[in-house]
């Protein structure tokens, strides 16, 4: 399966599920691998203040995991 169609549809299963849906989308729409959604993922969340936005990312990458193994 290309990173672009497992992108996709990691955001169809996880939309449902977060606050922040435009701003996912966006940073769903920028990156081209799992990789390197993880990367950035994993550094907003080492900032991130918002519960929210915590709650967004610790979703997205709770469900890379899985995807990758």
């Amino acid at each position: 399966m290309s990173q672009r169609k497992e992108i996709n549809e990691l955001l169809i299963e996880i939309l449902p599920y977060i606050s922040h849906v435009e701003e996912i989308k966006e940073l769903f729409n920028r990156v081209n691998s799992l990789e390197e959604l993880k990367e950035i993922v994993s550094e907003r969340l080492k900032e991130e203040k918002d519960i929210t936005k915590i709650t967004d990312y610790k979703i997205i990458l709770n469900k890379i995991s899985e995807i990758m193994g």
